[in-house]
Formats: structure tokens, C-alpha cells, sequence
């Protein structure tokens, strides 16, 4: 009884993270900046290399 619970249990565990791992891999795949990321990202950068800072 005890073994048919723990390998259940590991069983499920396992499906679990391997769809969490899927899901992941799939939403990285469908990131792209938008334009105004992209425009914050680019103003980022050249703040950066100016030495600027925020308040």
C-alpha cells in the first residue's frame, strides 16, 4: 500500500514538473518586445552608457 501511494505520488510529481518545463519552454518562444519595449530598452542602453541615472 505504502509503495503504490509513494510511486504514485512520484509519478505525479514527475508529470507535473515536465509540463511546468513545456510551458515555460513554449512562453519563452512567444516573448518579443512590443515597440515600446523595444523603445525603453534601446533609451535604457544609451542612459547606461551616458552614466545617467534616475532620481
Amino acid at each position: 500500500m505504502k509503495t503504490t501511494l509513494m510511486v504514485t505520488l512520484l509519478c505525479g510529481l514527475f508529470a507535473a514538473s515536465a509540463a511546468s518545463a513545456a510551458t515555460t519552454a513554449a512562453t519563452a518562444a512567444e516573448k518579443t518586445l512590443t515597440p515600446q519595449q523595444q523603445r525603453m530598452s534601446s533609451c535604457n542602453q544609451q542612459a547606461t552608457a551616458k552614466t545617467l541615472k534616475g532620481r
